[in-house]
């Protein structure tokens, strides 16, 4: 995990010098080193240390192939921080709700588990010394060794024996290319997937249909900015009117319905204009957007105007997917 800092860091030098090129080359190198670590490291270690290096890394990269127009390199990273994210939550369930696994992962869930504890004890600090481990630290660590090996041959196996759950526990970035190409030139006509990467200072989105990534937008905001919007949408929505105030929180509803379709759906209208079905692929907050109820309104500056509008359900069927 140091490793993998320093080399986000040296990219993050490289970038603010203006070689972005170099600075690829970097970021990529801690990237790979992330998808090298494996579930067996304490998990309240992986989330926080994740969400801070981590997470930066690939939005790092993602907003460097993005101001390079380099749209695949864009999509590709999205796709692996989603599944970093989804084999971290898999195998921290495979350590908390181990009861409901197939029986196939028990035997790596008892490892992970194992694992567990024993990074607990070793850094606990009674068992700090100052010149070199102790004897009951040695042990320790060479215990925590063998299971290390012992859960690397338990996924190893399990990948022989059912390819398509090992691979899930796994994050194979060749293999997941190769799965997300499969999967656009499957799409139907008509369909169009909206795939989008929140990052702490602006969003990304991508329209994907089956002759591939048709564009790559930014949308200019804060996730602070986003989550408040958000926020106020949600709350409009579940929070029932007062009796005489409906058609009062029916405008508000749809007025803030609007910012959020300005801001997430207009930037690409025009590529899905003659779309019959929308993938919302969303990241971040955006996962608590209910997108059906984005509302459209060009040209309405009053909130009288808004009954004019139409929802976004109403031109599209929609489905969800936590990644493409």
């Amino acid at each position: 995990q140091i490793l993998a800092e320093l080399y986000y860091q040296l990219g993050q030098i490289y970038d603010k010098t203006g070689d972005i090129s170099r600075a690829i080359e970097e970021w990529e190198k801690a990237v790979r080193v992330i998808e090298r670590i494996r579930a067996y490291m304490r998990q309240a270690y992986l989330k926080q240390r994740y969400l801070g290096v981590n997470l930066g890394c690939y939005s790092a990269l993602i907003r460097a192939f993005y101001t390079l127009r380099e749209s695949e390199e864009v999509l590709q990273y999205i796709e692996r921080a989603k599944a970093r994210t989804l084999v971290d939550m898999m195998e921290t369930a495979m350590i908390t709700q181990s009861e409901f696994l197939p029986s196939e992962t028990q035997t790596a869930s008892e490892l992970l588990k194992e694992l567990g504890g024993l990074y607990e004890v070793v850094e606990e600090p009674s068992l700090d010394v100052t010149h070199g481990p102790s004897e009951a630290r040695a042990d320790i660590v060479y215990t925590l060794q063998w299971a290390q090996e012992q859960y690397e041959a338990v996924l190893n196996e399990l990948e022989r024996e059912n390819p398509v759950l090992g691979e899930t526990l796994s994050v194979n970035p060749d293999r997941l290319w190769e799965r997300c190409r499969d999967v656009w030139k499957s799409m139907e006509r008509g369909v169009v997937a909206l795939e989008y990467f929140v990052t702490d200072r602006e969003t990304l989105l991508l329209v994907i249909t089956r002759e591939g990534i048709q564009t790559a937008s930014k949308i200019w905001i804060s996730r602070a900015e986003l989550i408040a919007k958000v926020r106020a949408f949600r709350e409009e929505l579940n929070e029932p009117p007062m009796p005489g105030e409906e058609a009062v929180r029916d405008l508000q509803a749809r007025a803030l319905g609007k910012e959020l379709y300005d801001l997430l759906i207009t930037p690409v209208e025009e590529y899905i204009q003659t779309a019959s079905h929308l993938v919302i692929v969303p990241s971040d907050v955006l996962f608590y957007v209910p997108f059906g109820a984005l509302f459209r309104c060009p040209g309405c500056e009053e909130k009288r105007e808004l009954w004019g509008g139409r929802y976004l359900i109403e031109r599209y069927s929609i489905s969800y997917a936590p990644s493409l």
